[in-house]
């Protein structure tokens, strides 16, 4: 009887520990470290093209100049509602700043996963920063955009 006993007890700490853990990992909380890098504003302007229907939509770019080329970078809106974001930044701003930085997640399991964050930022007439993240529109866009920070003393990587 002292063995059933044992195993019951055993059976019923399994149980709880495992149901402890199951709850900490439902309320793991991912921890965000941010890392700005130091280098000189590169601001983010906007042309016009035309689509082979005739539309004419706005394109973002950095543009800059390596190895005698003009080169640019371009960038896109993280979603459909960003492009609308996007206008009125421009709209309301004078100048809109690329900032870029670095950022780190770390899960309760300790896995560190660490991307790369662009945001467009502006300054409005109230003096308010109006801010949207973006995204490099290809990967090769990454290579021009370091390309065009080496060029003004920033990072290597993009």
């Amino acid at each position: 009887m002292l063995a059933s006993g044992n195993v019951k007890e055993n059976i019923k700490m399994a149980n709880e520990k495992a149901m402890a853990t199951e709850v900490a990992e439902s309320k793991a909380t991912e921890q965000t470290v941010k890392t700005e890098l130091k280098r000189n504003p590169v601001y983010l302007t906007r042309e016009t093209f035309k689509m082979r229907d005739g539309r004419t939509f706005w394109s973002y770019v950095v543009r800059g100049k390596k190895y005698g080329r003009d080169i640019k970078a371009e960038f896109a809106a993280r979603d459909k509602g960003g492009y609308e974001f996007l206008d009125m930044l421009f709209d309301i701003s004078e100048k809109v700043e690329l900032i870029m930085h670095e950022e780190a997640n770390e899960t309760a399991s300790g896995r560190v996963s660490y991307y790369m964050v662009y945001e467009a930022q502006g300054v409005d007439a109230n003096g308010e920063i109006v801010t949207i993240k973006i995204r490099p529109k290809q990967d090769s866009d990454k290579a021009y955009l370091a390309l065009i920070m080496g060029g003004q003393g920033g990072e290597a990587t993009a």
